[in-house]
């Protein structure tokens, strides 16, 4: 006879982290026990296999919404330059990400030679904490210019290294058109003024024949009325 009772020994057998096999001649109730272990190992190893799914899933969920993303997602280090970009990267700068990994500062010794204090000064303050939102342009494989919309949307610090992430949009399309639109508007405002001293000018011509005629001894060929109302 075992000097534990029957309790013991179903509770020691529920306590059992790893099953292979079933306890013989040791009862009804030490049997649906090690049954009920059995379940219990088979229900644990299914949800621990439903949650390696769930993540690897939810990984190739992030992938591919990082790969499609028309922005360029990146990680840059205060010590390492840019450590992570997305592979849109290429179709925008024409740069591969291998080519940025092995050259990390080649992003920011692309920007335009104008705008590069104001993006170092914006990269002096996220390392500070402050996070930026900045335009400049930038120089792509092929040297031509792009504009960017560079926002910083997370700081971290990982053993002393800060480490800042965001996303780069090419409004390219936007700053052009913008520029269009400048330049229609001061073409209409040249316009208005040359109007504008076009008609002062004929006003005052108006004025000089009114008083020529006048020491002519002659009416005024141009009324106060229609004066007025050109001015």
């Amino acid at each position: 006879m075992s000097s534990h009772t029957e309790k013991e020994v179903v509770e020691s057998t529920e306590g059992i982290t790893s099953y292979g096999y079933i306890v013989k001649n040791s009862g009804e109730t030490v049997l649906i026990a090690s049954i009920k272990m059995a379940f219990r190992l088979f229900e644990a190893k299914q949800q621990e296999k439903t949650k390696r799914l769930a993540l690897k899933e939810s990984e190739e969920k992030y992938r591919r919404l990082i790969e499609n993303l028309p922005d360029i997602i990146y990680v840059f280090s205060d010590r390492r330059g840019c450590i992570f970009n997305s592979p849109s990267v290429e179709g925008i700068l024409g740069y591969s990400v291998e080519q940025l990994y092995a050259d990390p500062f080649l992003w920011n010794s692309s920007i335009h030679e104008d705008d590069k204090p104001r993006v170092e000064k914006a990269i002096d303050e996220a390392i500070r904490g402050s996070p930026f939102t900045i335009e400049y342009r930038i120089r792509d494989a092929d040297g031509v210019e792009h504009w960017f919309l560079d926002r910083m949307i997370e700081r971290r610090v990982v053993d002393g290294e800060i480490l800042m992430e965001g996303f780069a949009s090419d409004i390219t399309v936007r700053k052009r058109e913008e520029a269009t639109l400048l330049k229609k508007i001061d073409e209409l405002e040249r316009v208005h003024r040359l109007t504008v001293d076009r008609e002062l000018t004929m006003v005052a011509l108006k004025k000089d024949i009114n008083a020529l005629l006048r020491r002519c001894g002659e009416a005024d060929r141009y009324t106060t009325r229609s004066l007025s109302r050109e001015q």
